[in-house]
């Protein structure tokens, strides 16, 4: 005997009793469905600053590892010792190579309150911009511009499970690189090493960045940055006219729950009052002054 149950058909029923039952169903499908794209996208989330970080100590082993090879080789030529033609380049390129100096990771720290406090004593203000670390300087001015989505870079504390929407920045990744528990307060003011940085992180981001906002009226803070070095001005431009960019940029980022962007238009007129500026002392207009 079948143990199939039918369910009986009430041609009578009211019709608003169906149609308030199929709403429910929507609504119920609806939620399920943003649940499980949540969860989804918080999972994403985790793996890509895990894969970011995993990345970063490999960098750094490998750079260890390049440095212990080419002191070896130093040691064993010094000793007399017969040197394979390739790591003999090696030595003789890391020997005649002078590196930029770094850029102390303090140099934007203050770039939202003070220019003039803002530069670090080890670096001269006067300093081309082009004679220090530029993926340092590059990291230092993207998490200047970052600075409204600081608060939030970790998400809604009252909702963890909720992705944050900001893994494809650069103060999300460097909290990442850092410490899980890092912030992005802290990322910006030096507490995490520019050593540890990848050099292609920046790049990195700004091909996401082109794939991701197609938007042609707004620039991630990687875009502006990028924009920027393109500029053949660049070369001859000094930190503190960078930090004074830097400053009058951050009355026109927005965060739109995804990471900060900034009016394209208004960012190009700020970079070309900097850029063409003759006299050391005149610093660019701020938002205000060029909505007055």
């Amino acid at each position: 005997m079948s143990n199939t149950t039918f369910r009986i058909f009430n041609p009578l029923a009211p019709k608003e009793d169906r149609v308030q039952k199929r709403r429910a169903q929507l609504r119920q499908a609806q939620h399920n469905y943003r649940e499980r794209r949540e969860k989804y996208l918080k999972d994403l989330e985790e793996d890509v600053s895990s894969s970011r970080a995993r990345e970063a100590r490999l960098l750094r082993q490998n750079k260890r590892l390049s440095n212990a090879v080419q002191a070896l080789t130093g040691l064993l030529q010094e000793r007399g010792g017969t040197v394979p033609p390739e790591y003999a380049n090696l030595v003789q390129q890391e020997t005649n190579t002078d590196s930029p100096p770094p850029v102390s990771p303090s140099v934007m720290s203050e770039a939202t309150t003070a220019v003039s406090s803002s530069v670090s004593p080890t670096i001269p203000k006067r300093l081309p911009a082009a004679d220090v670390d530029l993926d340092g300087l590059g990291v230092e001015f993207v998490l200047a511009l970052e600075r409204p989505c600081w608060r939030h870079i970790h998400g809604d504390p009252d909702k963890p499970d909720d992705p944050s929407g900001h893994t494809l920045t650069a103060s999300s990744q460097v909290c990442a690189i850092s410490s899980p528990s890092c912030d992005a307060a802290q990322a910006s003011t030096g507490s995490t090493d520019q050593q540890q940085i990848p050099a292609a992180m920046l790049e990195n981001l700004l091909k996401l960045s082109q794939m991701l906002n197609e938007s042609d009226r707004e620039v991630t803070p990687v875009q502006a940055w990028h924009y920027l070095r393109s500029q053949y001005q660049f070369g001859k431009l000094e930190l503190e006219s960078l930090l004074s960019l830097a400053q009058s940029c951050t009355d026109a980022v927005k965060c739109h729950g995804f990471g900060a962007v900034i009016d394209q238009n208004k960012f190009k007129k700020l970079a070309s009052s900097v850029l063409q500026q003759r006299q050391q002392g005149s610093l660019p207009q701020t938002m205000e002054d060029e909505d007055t």
